[in-house]
């Protein structure tokens, strides 16, 4: 401190000095500060000759007296929680489909034990260019901290003090109507920040920001059960006569590894043999018979391709229908949590039938595969060329022939 400048005034043996004292801060430590209106005082000293060779000084100090006053403060700091080209705290990922226009992701965040809130408490997520699977960071904006959330911070051996505060993050419910199908990823992530004061008037993040669990994933999901509102069948029709039972045989060939798992079949010819009917009725071969068929999302865009044929027999008394047919199954999503499985059966490039069923359709729909032989009960040509041939001799008696 220092006494700046002085006033005398002399009055019957009574003189009175003014001074001003004033603190100095061109040298206070990093970070103090004077308080303002604490920084300089002015003040009196009354001096009287009392006549008798002495003097009596009385100080007239302001009132409550002199008190410099100095604090400690820093500029605070702060840490920004949204994505940068470097650093994304928080990431968003869509798996089962690609993102689309409707899509909209909300997250919260919420401070703990008293931590400063970021800018915003919610953040909403969009991005319909996205694919599925890829990342799309997202964040809260910028956390300031000041000097008054450092209380309570611990000591450390460097003479820095330090406290560390927690955020937790999670996602709100998804709009079902919105997103169907889309699950809700219920993880809680957590972010950790440590803010650091050197004592010299600075405070600092260096010391870390951290996140576990910062991903949040979720699911789209769509699926059909194909056995039990669409399937696969052959059917087999003999006229002119009974048809026994093992009689006829008929073989389902996938054209690929895929088109075979996605049946249950074997990758080569799986055979199916008719059981006993009468004539001219329908025997029916359950191509999915005992096994459980499901699409779902992962098969939407995909087209299973199968040749299924009669293999001809010896008896040359049935017509055998040596024409193979095709059929393909196509799966769609609807991007709805449906799928349509269309499939479709040719003979010969042409269509001779075609079922489409929706997830949640009623009944079923199985597309049918058919097979029509005869029996031929026309006798053979005897003689000639025929397969069957008859010689005999011819004699007549009494008279010439």
């Amino acid at each position: 401190c220092s006494l700046v400048g002085s006033e005398m005034c002399i009055r019957d043996s009574v003189w009175t000095v003014s001074y001003t004292a004033r603190e100095l801060t061109d040298k206070l430590p990093g970070g103090v500060k004077a308080v303002e209106g604490k920084i300089s005082y002015d003040f009196t000293i009354v001096v009287t000759d009392n006549n008798n060779g002495t003097l009596t000084a009385q100080v007239q100090a302001p009132d409550g007296g002199i008190a410099f006053e100095n604090a400690y403060t820093t500029g605070g700091t702060e840490v920004d929680t949204d994505p940068t080209d470097a650093t994304a705290y928080f990431n968003k990922v869509l798996t089962g489909r690609d993102w689309s226009e409707s899509d909209e992701f909300t997250f919260t965040i919420a401070p703990q034990d008293g931590a400063p809130a970021p800018g915003k408490t919610t953040a909403t997520v969009k991005k319909a260019d996205a694919k599925a699977g890829d990342p799309v960071p997202f964040g809260f904006g910028k956390i300031m901290f000041i000097d008054k959330d450092m209380a309570g911070a611990t000591a450390d051996e460097d003479g820095t003090l330090s406290k560390t505060f927690t955020y937790q993050i999670t996602e709100n419910d998804v709009n079902a109507e919105a997103m169907p199908g889309v699950t809700k990823d219920n993880h809680v992530a957590t972010l950790t920040i440590t803010v650091t004061d050197n004592q010299k008037g600075q405070l600092s993040t260096t010391a870390g920001v951290t996140v576990a669990n910062g991903t949040f994933t979720n699911t789209y999901e769509s699926s059909l059960d194909y056995t039990a509102v669409g399937g696969l069948q052959i059917t087999k029709v003999l006229n002119g006569r009974d048809m026994e039972a093992g009689q006829f045989t008929f073989t389902v060939t996938p054209e690929d590894q895929a088109s075979a798992d996605k049946l249950g079949l074997a990758e080569g010819a799986t055979e199916f043999t008719n059981t006993a009917k009468a004539a001219g009725e329908t025997d029916t071969m359950d191509v999915l018979a005992g096994k459980n068929v499901t699409f779902t999302q992962k098969d939407a865009g995909k087209t299973f391709t199968y040749t299924v044929a009669e293999k001809e027999g010896d008896n040359k008394a049935y017509t055998y229908d040596d024409t193979p047919r095709t059929v393909t199954i196509e799966v769609e999503d609807n991007k709805n949590a449906t799928l349509t499985v269309t499939t479709t059966v040719k003979m010969g490039g042409e269509v001779v039938d075609t079922q489409s069923v929706t997830t949640g359709s009623e009944g079923q729909k199985k597309a049918t595969v058919a097979f029509v032989n005869t029996y031929n009960d026309k006798p053979e040509t005897l003689g000639g060329d025929g397969e069957v041939k008859i010689n005999a001799t011819k004699s007549l008696t009494n008279r010439p022939m």
